[in-house]
């Protein structure tokens, strides 16, 4: 889904130079509820005003494979299926930091890379600090099912990474 406006402004640019020379801090963002990431265009922008790189992934459609499911067991997998995605995205950004010919050339600090989500992707959020080291930390914006902000992992543990939970 695509959001089109001539009326819509935003403070970004597409090509836009990274001023400065030190290494910036990454965010990885998965948008919920069916909304683009452009529908969280003001927040990302705010964050990326503060110095952070932001990338902002939608998650490709598709339903989770196999036969009938509970509700919570199709979340989990569908939480599963986009945070292998965002794997990813996570090792595209670690390629484009070492090619000399990306404007992100030596420009990433994936030392500090946090991943956050609204709704669904604040559940592919937690469930990326359960399945890849790479990330530090984790933030789920109004993401808990059955009021749980994530699931325990295959071998019953909870998250390792700092962790946080926003809810309404």
């Amino acid at each position: 889904t695509a959001i089109e406006s001539n009326t819509l402004r935003t403070h970004s640019y597409e090509g836009a130079r990274i001023i400065g020379g030190a290494r910036l801090p990454v965010l990885v963002f998965s948008p919920g509820g069916g909304v683009p990431v452009a529908g969280y265009t003001t927040q990302l922008e705010d964050l990326a005003s503060h110095g952070y790189v932001v990338v902002g992934v939608d998650p490709r459609d598709g339903a989770p494979t196999g036969g009938a499911r509970s509700p919570e067991e199709s979340e989990k997998s569908l939480s599963n299926m986009h945070a292998e995605e965002l794997k990813l995205v996570i090792d595209t950004l670690q390629e484009l930091d070492k090619s000399s010919s990306s404007m992100l050339f030596s420009r990433l600090d994936l030392g500090r890379l946090g991943v956050f989500g609204h709704s669904r992707g604040g559940r592919t959020a937690a469930r990326m600090c359960q399945i890849d080291q790479r990330v530090k930390a984790c933030l789920n914006e109004d993401g808990s099912f059955s009021w749980q902000p994530f699931w325990l992992d295959e071998n019953g543990r909870s998250l390792q990474s700092p962790f946080m939970m926003l809810d309404h």
